[in-house]
């Protein structure tokens, strides 16, 4: 083997081992020494929250109710917004009829795409007003 360089990266950086020797090479985390010159390590600083800690009595006490944070925590099911006055066979029959009157809305800009939103929209606006009419 030889001691030249033959290609580019042959040779022109230092390796390294690749082990936990090199980790961390040229930084030291104290840099408090002894006498002897051997780095001081001691307990850690106290933390800044740690004088300000609450007694018992203290964490009992719920101070959100005067900020009106107070929340009922009873579980409620789900439900559809408008109340779901509508029986299931009326809300498929009721998306059907959208469905239709977009497509027809469609066909009547010539199969011109990029309106779907507005088509369905319309769509249901006029199927509600149907809907009310005959109520």
């Amino acid at each position: 083997m030889s001691s030249t360089p033959l290609g580019s990266g042959d040779g022109t950086r230092p390796t390294t081992s690749g082990g936990v020797d090199n980790i961390g090479g040229g930084e030291k985390f104290s840099s408090t020494k002894n006498k002897a010159g051997e780095d001081v390590s001691g307990p850690a600083p106290k933390e800044r929250m740690q004088s300000k800690r609450k007694s018992a009595e203290a964490s009992q006490r719920d101070d959100s109710a005067p900020l009106g944070l107070a929340e009922d925590l009873t579980p409620e099911t789900n439900r559809e917004p408008g109340g779901g006055s509508e029986p299931a066979g009326d809300s498929a029959s009721r998306e059907e009829a959208i469905r239709r009157a977009a497509y027809d809305a469609y066909q009547r800009r010539g199969g011109e795409g990029g309106h779907e939103t507005q088509d369905w929209l319309e769509a249901e606006a006029e199927v509600d007003r149907q809907h009310a009419a005959k109520r």
